[in-house]
């Protein structure tokens, strides 16, 4: 199921898929902008070709992380993917060490 018509005060959660051009209105990249993340592995999206493509509700948020990071440090692609790849293990990182705090507390 793809909802083609997401308005901002919606609710996602992990089974709405988000369709290409909705995924362009909510994150501000070009169609260009977003295969190149693509093609960083910074977002992955479902689907055979480019115009099929779906996203998750997690993409989406991604999406906007990257859109902030390219416009508050003026990154390109490549190097929003790097940042993004890099804050993504920091947020493992930090959930696993929640983990081992929690255990080491029982």
């Amino acid at each position: 199921m793809t909802d083609t018509n997401i308005t901002p005060l919606q609710f996602l959660d992990d089974s709405t898929r988000i369709a290409l051009e909705d995924m362009l209105a909510m994150s501000g990249f070009s169609l260009r902008e977003l295969i190149d993340l693509v093609e960083h592995g910074a977002i992955e999206p479902e689907g055979s070709s480019t115009e099929a493509w779906t996203f998750s509700a997690r993409t989406t948020f991604i999406a906007r992380r990257a859109a902030g990071l390219r416009t508050e440090f003026s990154l390109d692609t490549s190097g929003t993917s790097l940042v993004l790849g890099l804050l993504e293990r920091i947020d493992e990182l930090e959930r696993r060490m929640r983990e081992l705090e929690c255990q080491l507390l029982r």
